[in-house]
């Protein structure tokens, strides 16, 4: 039963995000419990749209119950929030996941997040961090 939930979710994924609403409906009346994969078409197809919000809504119910977001779930939020000037959002998203998970972001990720915050002027601790995390990343490689 989840694989067909999870061939109906790709099926939409090209549609507009509204249907993804229903799919979930549908998966929580059948008692199929999301998982990461089903959270990365979801987040695939808001972020096609530049539905920051939705995304972000999704990663944040989906990680309530239970599902760990994967790379390619979250690095396209974390880069419509870069690239639309939502600095802090991106930054606190970047720091969420690798306080949840073993897998880190790639410096591309945090490239765009200290250009985003460049672009801006905003400055904060975290933006050290992202500094620190890049040059680190930068001597090691």
């Amino acid at each position: 039963m989840t694989e067909i939930i999870s061939y109906f979710s790709k099926a939409v994924r090209f549609k507009h995000s509204q249907l993804i609403s229903r799919v979930l409906v549908k998966m929580e009346a059948c008692g199929v419990k999301p998982n990461s994969q089903t959270l990365t078409l979801i987040t695939s197809r808001c972020t096609a749209e530049g539905n920051l919000e939705m995304a972000v809504r999704h990663l944040l119910s989906f990680s309530e119950q239970g599902v760990t977001p994967g790379l390619e779930a979250v690095q396209p939020v974390i880069l419509l929030a870069a690239r639309n000037n939502f600095v802090r959002l991106a930054l606190d998203l970047a720091e969420w996941f690798e306080r949840i998970s073993t897998r880190r972001l790639e410096e591309s990720i945090w490239v765009e997040c200290l250009i985003a915050a460049a672009e801006t002027a905003y400055v904060c601790p975290s933006f050290f961090l992202v500094i620190r995390k890049f040059l680190i990343s930068f001597l090691i490689a």
